[in-house]
């Protein structure tokens, strides 16, 4: 089981949204990779899409350090969970199918 409740929030109370600049984003990105862009970028604070971004980052990470091959379903999943686009990734429940 992996869990990290280090910048946690409730889902009815978000943490304010985020303001950096262009430098400070790159910076954050590198630093940070799983973080949404939406909440780097400042658009929006953390939801349920961002925490699908993030898991889709810990899976790519661990197909890619352990050579996993996920399923062609499992990896259009990743691939839409890592959408850029909040409103494209999928919803969390389609993970529990």
């Amino acid at each position: 089981m992996i869990i990290d409740f280090g910048k946690s929030t409730k889902i009815d109370a978000p943490v304010k949204k985020k303001s950096m600049t262009k430098a400070e984003q790159k910076i954050y990105r590198q630093s940070f990779p799983h973080i949404a862009p939406e909440i780097i970028n400042g658009t929006s604070t953390q939801t349920i899409a961002s925490d699908v971004y993030s898991f889709a980052k810990l899976v790519q990470f661990l197909c890619d350090k352990e050579a996993l091959n996920l399923g062609a379903e499992s990896q259009i999943m990743k691939n839409l969970a890592l959408s850029e686009d909040p409103e494209a990734r999928p919803k969390l429940s389609a993970f529990l199918n």
